[in-house]
Formats: structure tokens, sequence, C-alpha cells
């Protein structure tokens, strides 16, 4: 099993929350993450498509081309940009861009993230959906 720097930032940060990062499990989910949390492609705070992206938790780092949610579960739902997942130098890690598109990326950057924990957890003012809060 590799781990990269950010790998093991992002993972870090998410046990101190008692989170891990978003598993994509739907359109409607995709759908209400963007329109939650990410700023409309067409406002011009992204000079670059995928500028204002958001890491989920969907990964290939263990087995190139074999995506899997924090390398747990098998990745059944997608939602790839045209000609992705590319796998351009070693992209194991994947950001949901504003367009609600995916990009596989290097596990390198400042890219926010999107984390969840079960409601039972949550704090006031976080967005919630289903059962599942999300900061």
């Amino acid at each position: 099993m590799h781990n990269s720097p950010v790998d093991i930032l992002l993972k870090k940060q998410c046990e101190l929350n008692n989170t891990h990062l978003l598993e994509v499990e739907s359109e409607i989910e995709n759908t209400w993450a963007v329109e939650a949390f990410l700023p409309p492609p067409k406002q011009g705070l992204c000079p670059v498509l995928c500028s204002c992206s958001s890491w989920i938790g969907a990964t290939d780092i263990d087995k190139e081309g074999d995506f899997t949610w924090n390398k747990k579960t098998e990745v059944t739902y997608s939602n790839w940009q045209p000609g992705k997942p590319s796998n351009d130098r070693n992209s194991d890690c994947v950001q949901l861009c504003p367009n609600g598109l995916w990009d596989d990326a290097k596990c390198v950057g400042a890219n926010n993230l999107f984390a969840k924990k079960s409601e039972k957890q949550c704090l006031f003012g976080k967005e919630f959906l289903s059962s599942v809060c999300f900061f």
C-alpha cells in the first residue's frame, strides 16, 4: 500500500475530526455537494476549470485504474470529465470540480476536501443530506 504525503495529511485531518473523505455514491449526492459547497463555474472565481475543486475519497493509489472509496469499497458511481481518468503523472487522487465532473489528479496541492460523518456526530451549522453531515 502506498501513502503519498497528501494522502497521509488528508487521512490525519479526517481522523482528527472523526470523519472520512466523501464517498459520492449517486448523481443526487454529487449534484448536492457541488451546489452546497463549490462556486458556480461561471462566476469567474476559478480561472482554471478545477482550480476551486475539493478532494473526495476516491483513489487508485493501490492499483492503477481500480478506483476505491477511501481504499475500502469499489467506486460504482462516477462522473468523470471527458478523457478522464487519465492517470497522468500518477494521478491517484480524485477531485470534484465546480462543474460537477471529476478529475483524477496528483495527490498534491492545497485543495479543499469534502469530509463526512454520521448525523449523530454532527455539530450545529453543518450541511445535511440523508443521515450524513458534511463540512
